[in-house]
C-alpha cells in the first residue's frame, strides 16, 4: 500500500458470502484496542455497506482514498482486524490482526 493513491484492496474471507450477515474491518495504526479506528468499512449480504463483493467469490473490496493512505504514519506498520457475523446464529468465528505497512510516496499532493 502506498500513500496517496486511490485503489481496491482485496480481502479474502474464508465462508461462502452467502452464508455471511455482515463483515467489519477495522484498521488501526497500533495494536491496542484504545488505539483510534483510523478506517473502517462494512459489508452485508444485501451489497449495502462501504465493501463490495468481488465477482461471485469469497473477497471483499475495500476502497481506500487517497486522504485515507495519509491517515497511517509512512514505513509503519499498521493493523487490521476483521468480524464476521454468520446469518442464524450468534457466533462469530475467530480472526487474526493482520499487519501491514503503508509505504510512502516521493509524488507530491
Amino acid at each position: 500500500m502506498k500513500q496517496l493513491t486511490h485503489f481496491v484492496m482485496p480481502i479474502q474471507v474464508c465462508y461462502d458470502l452467502d452464508l455471511v450477515a455482515k463483515v467489519e474491518f477495522i484498521f488501526k495504526q497500533y495494536r491496542t484496542q484504545e488505539a483510534p479506528v483510523l478506517k473502517s468499512c462494512e459489508r452485508f449480504p444485501d451489497g449495502s455497506g462501504e465493501g463490495f463483493r468481488i465477482d461471485d467469490f469469497d473477497t471483499i473490496g475495500v476502497v481506500w482514498t487517497e486522504e485515507e493512505t495519509m491517515l497511517f504514519q509512512p514505513d509503519e506498520w499498521f493493523y487490521m482486524d476483521t468480524r464476521i457475523y454468520l446469518l442464524g446464529t450468534p457466533d462469530t468465528p475467530e480472526t487474526s490482526l493482520v499487519a501491514l505497512k503503508m509505504t510512502p510516496t516521493l509524488l507530491k499532493e
